[in-house]
């Protein structure tokens, strides 16, 4: 049992939504963490191109996820340019891991 897992189970209270940001972890994890009557219908799961991309289990990953349970996430500044990250970088990650998500699918992204 991994350590996410340890740590969800042995938590005596948990908040009511549980966002794992650019998750790493392979398939069997995802299913896993879901099938907890704990917490699997806590968890929300994204990836950000910067990060996940690194990995080729990325898309097998993201396939494992219920669709209701993903999140779309860019890891780039602010989409208000609060950081100083200009909107259109924003964007473009955001689509590209757009694209990534459908292909995961086996759709389009227009779909």
């Amino acid at each position: 049992q991994g350590d996410l897992q340890k740590i969800l189970g042995e938590a005596e209270a948990l908040p009511p939504t549980i966002y794992l940001h650019a998750f790493g972890g392979a398939v069997g994890t995802v299913q896993q963490l879901c099938r907890s009557r704990k917490y699997g219908d806590r968890l929300y799961f994204g990836f950000a191109r910067c990060v996940n991309s690194r990995s080729k289990k990325t898309p097998e990953v993201i396939a494992a996820v219920p669709r209701d349970r993903l999140l779309l996430e860019s890891d780039r500044g602010s989409a208000a340019g609060i950081t100083g990250s200009g909107d259109g970088e924003i964007d473009a990650e955001l689509c590209a891991m757009l694209e990534v998500y459908a292909r995961a699918a086996g759709e389009t992204s227009t779909e």
